[in-house]
């Protein structure tokens, strides 16, 4: 369907601000849900949505030319500097990644590198963050996983296609397994779900007189939550960084389709299951295995040092707070195992790793963690330090021996308290 300049300016006319974007990221099979998610969208949104289908190398796409006839509204091929703009459509071009910044597409040849949903999502995280929207439709495979989990890190929202409504279920799949998908729903739904959201006043940052012209009502009501929070998991969430719990609040607000903060608290009043969620998300953490390389380079210069300090068969203690699901814990665990070897010492290893999140703690003990973390585990150390576990990859047990997990407040309990108290 042709477009005239006419339509162009009549979509996209409104004013300058950080509008959100939408990232459809699709594989195989994705060609069918991404037409059936673009028919069913108002042309209204708002929003910029950005088309990202796995496409051969060496082979020009027809891909913006085919969408164009199942939505009114524009439809470019991306190219590199491109400003993006609210109510259009952008499609990735073949043999091309594309990062966003300033608003703007950087594009860059593809290489090798097999996962441009994830690079995608990921910059549109640190660019949109609450305004970001990730979107994974049919495909084999796990990409957009972490893209999904960056996205929700920063307060953004995620969507997944039901995987009975997908020709190929891997790709939605992989991301609902990491829990990283806010809804899961089919192309049509998903369609009529970000046209609500686009609504909201969170989004449309539309000024809500009653609360907005009373800065002391919503400071109470914020404590309101804090409260709330604090008798039902021990936390005090008064002191953190109001910026990331802004975000966090607004966030679930969106989710559950309520406009004020006042609404809000009487909804978590009722409903206990939302404290959780909302604790869930205020604790959201971006962790890895061997996150920040570096880090790992500089503690071969500590080890010595930490090792020359002990008698044979003596233990070298490490506390690791904050951590998490148990990445960078096991991370720590493997290279110092890989050192003691290396010298040939007769030493010992305790990890100890606390968390405020019970879930997190669970998730840690049991080692048990998504195709998606061999990104950034070599294949030594997977064969070395891993098993298969249900299509998934478990630490394995003389590692996983060696770490001690547990649930804790750092305010509260005294770390002596849980046997532990010299660490070197």
């Amino acid at each position: 369907m042709a477009k005239t300049q006419e339509n162009k300016e009549v979509l996209t006319s409104q004013p300058e601000r950080a509008f959100p974007i939408a990232c459809i990221g699709a594989s195989a099979g994705g060609l069918d849900a991404i037409k059936k998610l673009l028919e069913n969208l108002q042309l209204d949104t708002g929003l910029a949505f950005v088309v990202i289908q796995h496409l051969a190398t060496n082979q020009e796409s027809m891909l913006p030319e085919i969408l164009a006839r199942f939505t009114q509204m524009p439809v470019n091929k991306i190219e590199g500097g491109m400003k993006i703009e609210p109510n259009l459509v952008y499609v990735i071009p073949a043999g091309k990644i594309i990062t966003i910044q300033n608003g703007h597409i950087k594009l860059q040849p593809k290489g090798v590198y097999l996962k441009p949903i994830d690079v995608f999502l990921c910059s549109l995280a640190i660019e949109r963050k609450t305004h970001a929207i990730g979107i994974i439709l049919s495909g084999t495979g796990n990409d957009g996983t972490e893209g999904l989990k960056a996205i929700k890190a920063e307060g953004g929202i995620t969507f997944a296609q039901e995987p009975k409504t997908a020709q190929y279920s891997d790709m939605p799949k992989s991301a609902m397994n990491a829990e990283a998908v806010d809804f899961v729903l089919p192309p049509e739904r998903i369609a009529e779900e970000i046209s609500s959201i686009a609504k909201h006043p969170e989004i449309t940052r539309q000024k809500i007189e009653s609360e907005e012209s009373k800065p002391q009502e919503v400071e109470n009501n914020q404590q309101a939550i804090f409260t709330m929070l604090r008798a039902a998991f021990g936390v005090n969430f008064a002191n953190y960084k109001k910026t990331t719990i802004n975000r966090r609040i607004s966030r679930r607000m969106i989710l559950n389709n309520i406009e004020t903060l006042s609404r809000y608290v009487e909804f978590l009043r009722k409903h206990p299951e939302e404290q959780q969620a909302l604790f869930d998300n205020m604790l959201i953490n971006v962790t890895d295995f061997f996150r920040e390389p570096n880090t790992f380079l500089c503690l071969k210069e500590v080890f010595p040092e930490l090792a020359g300090r002990k008698q044979h068969s003596q233990t070298i203690r490490v506390w690791i707070p904050g951590c998490s699901t148990g990445e960078e814990v096991y991370s720590m665990a493997i290279a110092l195992t890989e050192f003691i070897e290396e010298k040939k010492l007769d030493l010992q290893i305790l990890i100890f790793g606390t968390d405020v999140n019970a879930k997190n703690i669970e998730k840690a003990r049991r080692g048990i963690y998504l195709k998606t973390m061999s990104n950034t585990v070599s294949e030594d150390r997977l064969k070395r330090f891993f098993v298969s576990s249900n299509g998934n990859y478990q630490v394995i047990k003389t590692i996983r021996d060696n770490v001690f997990s547990q649930n804790m407040t750092l305010c509260k309990t005294p770390l002596f308290q849980h046997g532990l108290n010299c660490l070197s």
